[in-house]
This record gives structure tokens, sequence and C-alpha cells, in this order.
């Protein structure tokens, strides 16, 4: 929720591109990473397949029995329905030498591959009630033999997960249901963490997700959050559980397993069908994310159709496109298990026209509500109104021409007020009316005043920037400086905001067409790089979820970004 206000001068830079945007990952290293092997399937089956035998092709282009004998299949398989999953046992055939392993197959497809010594294998995501195949294949020295019989089971309701639907009663209009996640990592990380985070708060709080256009928020938490989403290096998946590969992502319990392998490279299939990396992240997050909040393995519905989130696009898309967020369907779901209802998603950008050239503008939380809308202060003149699409504004005079106008919530009970910096002197009012006001002197005449939660203890507190040095105080008011950093260069626009859903507000700076967001106050972090339109910048929580997002004053045009930073 952070406000900053600006002259629009009539010569800035035409606005360019205002309802679309790219980005670029802060990632430092860039090193070569080798290509992942390619790996097709598995689907979730509607049938059983039908058993057959392993043949290789004869020198002659003719098909024949492989001469050197296979293993016979094991016996004996049966499968036992668990939530959301299926446990299989079976019985090894006695060989000499023994089976090297066995090959388990869910509807003729791969889905793990186990040592000789083992009888069993739990899968777990998969959908409830909806039936599913398996058969097991021995392997020997001389290669696969036959598939075993297949077995049929159907997964009983998940309720493994961490999330469990126990706050799901209906929510009136304007409320959310709120979740927490923390970050944590395993073994050795090449990647940058933080800018892992900021990706990770973007993609759950993206309208087009499972925020469900605004009614479920996503709050990060440094611990004992509702779950957790560790960045793992791929050797150490397995680690979480016998049923997670190295090779793909997982999710245990309320542990949601990103294989770093894949955040740095996406898979083949993906990349081939179009795919970008970035696009691919928000996959893999939405995807296992789906998983701690109940929902299995889903198909591909028809040729050509949008794959459902929670289909394994990692390994194939059966026909379907790539896509990396709920389809209708998935989202009435959750819908239903939590109570919550599932808002329009909207617009990449809303955009409106109101005010004039040459007005200060903002962006606050007027009413309370957790959205921020706009503001104006015109000639010492405020006018302001709780939606961004139009509607009544309220207006009242407080202040004089020459004042630089900012907001925040002052007292920390929500809501913001107003306030006004005349040369060094701040003057800070809780009320949306004239008044008098808390006054007191901080920063250089010179320097930009910025406003913020610094610390994340509640209530928004104060700053001047000038040429890229910072100086921030919390709580507002009379008192010497707190936090000192460097970030940006002079000529640049200062716009913080909470950027990774953290609750504390961070540094951001606007250079031409350029967002530059850091997750931490320290220069060097991991962050995002976004490229967001022209003209005077704002940042807010225009759907009330938990990070901020770019917005554009130029003209009378107002524009806000809505959706989470795509190429």
């Amino acid at each position: 929720m952070i406000r900053r206000a600006l002259s629009v001068a009539a010569t800035v830079l035409l606005l360019v591109a205002v309802l679309g945007a790219e980005v670029e990952a802060q990632e430092p290293g860039g090193d070569d990473v080798t290509s992942p092997t390619t790996v097709t399937g598995p689907p979730d089956p509607g049938a059983a397949p039908e058993p057959s035998t392993t043949i290789a092709p004869s020198p002659s282009g003719e098909e024949h029995e492989e001469s050197s004998p296979l293993p016979p299949a094991p016996t004996g398989l049966t499968a036992e329905a668990l939530d959301g999953g299926a446990r299989l046992r079976w019985i090894a055939p006695e060989l000499d030498p023994p089976a090297t392993g066995f090959v388990v197959r869910r509807g003729g497809d791969v889905v793990a591959e186990v040592g000789g010594g083992e009888v069993e294998y739990t899968e777990t995501g998969l959908l409830a009630e909806t039936p599913v195949w398996y058969s097991v294949a021995t392997v020997g020295p001389a290669g696969e033999g036959p598939p075993s019989p297949p077995v049929r089971v159907v997964p009983t309701a998940d309720s493994s997960p961490g999330f469990t639907g126990a706050e799901s009663a209906p929510l009136e209009a304007t409320e959310r249901r709120v979740y927490t996640f923390s970050i944590a990592t395993r073994g050795g990380i090449r990647s940058s963490v933080d800018h892992f985070a900021m990706h990770v708060a973007h993609t759950l709080n993206d309208p087009r997700g499972w925020a469900l256009g605004g009614s479920i928020e996503f709050r990060r938490v440094e611990s004992g959050g509702s779950f957790t989403v560790w960045l793992a290096e791929a050797g150490t998946v397995p680690s979480f559980s016998s049923t997670c590969s190295a090779q793909w992502s997982c999710r245990v319990g309320r542990n949601v397993i990103i294989n770093e392998t894949r955040w740095r490279q996406a898979t083949p299939s993906w990349l081939s069908a179009g795919g970008s990396l970035d696009s691919y992240r928000h996959y893999v997050v939405v995807h296992e994310t789906g998983h701690w909040l109940g929902f299995g393995h889903a198909n591909c519905p028809g040729a050509g159709q949008p794959a459902p989130t929670m289909q394994q696009q990692s390994k194939g898309l059966q026909g379907c496109r790539h896509n990396g967020w709920p389809v209708g369907g998935e989202r009435a779901s959750l819908s239903a298990r939590t109570g919550a209802p599932a808002w329009p998603i909207g617009p990449e950008s809303d955009a409106t026209v109101w005010g004039q050239v040459g007005d200060q503008v903002l962006a606050c939380d007027w009413d309370g509500d957790g959205r921020d809308t706009q503001g104006v202060f015109r000639d010492g003149v405020w006018y302001i109104r709780n939606s961004l699409t139009g509607g009544e504004a309220r207006s009242f005079r407080w202040g004089k021409p020459g004042d630089v106008a900012v907001c925040g919530d002052w007292d920390g009970r929500g809501g913001d007020g107003i306030g006004l910096v005349r040369g060094r002197r701040w003057f800070l009012r809780n009320r949306l009316s004239a008044g008098p006001a808390m006054h007191f002197l901080f920063g250089g005449a010179r320097a930009q005043p910025v406003t913020g939660n610094w610390d994340g203890a509640g209530g928004d507190g104060i700053g001047r920037v000038y040429r890229g040095r910072w100086k921030l105080r919390n709580p507002a008011g009379a008192g010497p400086v707190q936090w000192r950093l460097t970030y940006g260069r002079g000529g640049d626009q200062f716009v913080p905001g909470d950027w990774d859903a953290d609750g504390v507000d961070e540094p951001g700076v606007v250079r031409g067409s350029s967002w530059l967001m850091p997750s931490t106050w320290w220069p060097g972090s991991g962050g995002l790089v976004v490229r967001y339109g022209a003209g005077d910048a704002i940042s807010g929580r225009w759907d009330g979820l938990a990070v901020d997002k770019p917005g554009r004053f130029l003209d009378r045009l107002w524009a806000f970004r809505r959706y989470s930073p795509t190429p």
C-alpha cells in the first residue's frame, strides 16, 4: 500500500503499450546448464490398457519376439485406494539372476521405476473419485518384460494436504480468504532465492490463478505459514518423500517443492509447445500449489483446448495447448471447496480517464477495503474516489499550490490518511477532510517524499529520496532517520511497493518504461525488471491482493497493471 505523488508534464514520453508488459528475471549467474532428458506422459487413463509383449524390429524390417528371454510379469498385483492416491503391491517373480527393477505404468505410461528389491509403490496427487489403471513390468538383464494384467483403483477424497477446507464458510462479496506461505530452500541452490520468492508471490496473487480474481489472498510469512514453497536442488527432491523424483517438482503434505532444475530450464515439452521459461515458472507453482489445495491430476479435455493447470504439462500436453492458469472448472471447484467466490478475472490492465494534465496523482486505500484507488491533488484541493473505473469523486480543500501530496496509514488502523509536504515540513492527518494535522520536519527540501510500511509492524512510515539516496523512518513523525540506503540515480522516479507479499515495502525505481523492483532494501538482491508504459508512476494493490503492482498516469489516462509480469 504505497503512495506516491508526482506532477505530470505535458511533454512527457508518449504512452507506450500500457496494456502490455515485459519482464526480465534479474537473476545472477546465468551459468549454462545441461538440458533435461525428454520424458513423455503420463496422462490419467480413462480405460484399462491392453497387455502387450515387448517386440523389436529385425534387421529385415520384420518384427519378431526378442531372442533373449525377457523376465515374466509380477503376479498378485493389488491397488489400495488412498486419499488422493493409490498404493500398489505385487509379488516379484523368482529369477536367477534376480530382477533388477520394476516399471510402474498408469494408463500405459511410465510413472515410476523402482528397484528390484521393492514390491510396493505409492502415488499421491491423484484426482479423487476418478478411476485409474495400473500395471507393473519386471526388468531383468535382458530388458523389460511384459506388463502384468492391469488393476483398477478409485482414489478417495484427498484429505492429506495442509489445506483442509475447514475455513470454507461462504464469504461476503467484499471479503477475502487469506492463506499464508513461507519460502525455504534445500540443497545447493544456484538461483536467486529473492527472485524466486517474488515470482512465487506474484504468481499466487495473480487474479488468473488460485486467487480467483481477488477473493483469495496469499501472504508471505517468515515461518509457520499454511504451506511452505521450497526451491530444492534436484537431487534433494526425493528426500521429501519416496514418491518424489529428482526430475520433477512435487507436493508432500504442506510442502510445495519446486525442483530447481525445472525452475532454471522448464521442460522440453513445454518449450517445444511455445511456452517460455517465465510462463513455466507460473505453471509449476500453480500446479504444485493446486495439489496442496486438494487437487489431483487432470487430463486434456480435447485437442487444441487450453490444458488444465492440474494436467501434467511438464511431461506432455496430450494435444492441448500449454496453459499456466486454472481453467473455468478448476476455478469453480476451488470456489466450492473454500467458499470463496470466483470473481471475474478481468483484463490484464484497467484503464480510465480522469483528472487534468498537471495534476499530482496518488494511489491509496481511502476506505480501508484493501484496494488502492485514485486520488488527485490540484491547487490545494483533494479529489478522491473508491473505484478504479469511475464513480463520483469526493473533494475538499486542504493545502495550497506547490505542496506535495502524500498518503498513508499513519495510525496503523487500516485505511489511508492524507498528508502534505511543504519544503522540509510534513503535515499528516488521519481523516479525509480539512482540519488540524500533526506536523514536523524531516529530510531535505529537494528530496522526493515517499511513504510505506518499512518494518512490517503496522502503520506507514515516511521517507525522502534524492538522487537514489533513501532516508526512511517508521512510524511517521518527528525523529531521526532510521534507515539509509542507495538505490537508483538522478532522473529516476522513486516508487516503493510490497513487491513480494511479505508485508514490508521495498524501494522501487522507474527509469523510462522500466520498473526495477527488488525484494529487499539492499542493492544487488534479486528482483524483477518490468517494462510498463510511460508517464507518472504509481503502485498499488489494485485487486486488494498482497503484492503491489505498477500503474501509470499520462495526459489524464490512468492504467493499472493487474496480472503478474509475463514476457
